[in-house]
């Protein structure tokens, strides 16, 4: 714009933020690694108990039987992290061939992009990585939660369970 206009000032200014706006989308993209993270939990908690009361509506809606099963005893729960701040909450217990069923995946609105999934579940495989399983796998409990999974790249198998296809 400020060529067409001939004003070398504007030109310059609306360059330097061009610069600046593609350096910073390149750093958020490339770092994307660094600044998400998955932290085990140890139940009870009161922060797990505090976070699933707070999105108590949304976890009822996506994972309608999340609750009745929450109470047994071999579940492992697993914070999901940007930085410092908790942005959901995985949950699911470890089968006899060493892998791991997710059964609750949440992540709060303004992460729902995929970009934590694909980290976590996904490509990234975060949780297998710093757990050790032999593999991950979900159950889905909604058509919203097996429309997430087909994103991140997860497929179904016949008995209604999905694993992440590489």
């Amino acid at each position: 714009y400020g060529i067409i206009i001939e004003a070398p000032p504007v030109a310059m200014l609306n360059g330097f933020i061009a610069v600046t706006n593609v350096v910073y989308l390149r750093k958020m993209l490339l770092q994307a690694k660094s600044h998400f993270s998955v932290l085990e939990v140890s139940l009870p908690s009161n922060y797990v108990r505090f976070f699933l009361d707070y999105h108590k509506k949304e976890v009822d809606r996506l994972f309608p039987r999340f609750f009745k099963k929450m109470s047994q005893l071999n579940r492992r729960y697993y914070f999901m992290m940007e930085n410092t701040e908790v942005i959901g909450l995985i949950s699911g217990y470890q089968l006899d061939d060493g892998c791991f069923m997710v059964d609750f995946d949440f992540v709060i609105p303004a992460y729902r992009d995929c970009h934590v999934g694909h980290f976590v579940l996904g490509e990234g495989q975060e949780l297998k990585n710093i757990t050790q399983f032999a593999c991950v796998c979900a159950k889905a409990d909604s058509i919203e939660h097996e429309n997430y999974l087909s994103q991140i790249g997860f497929t179904p198998n016949k008995n209604g369970i999905w694993s992440y296809s590489e």
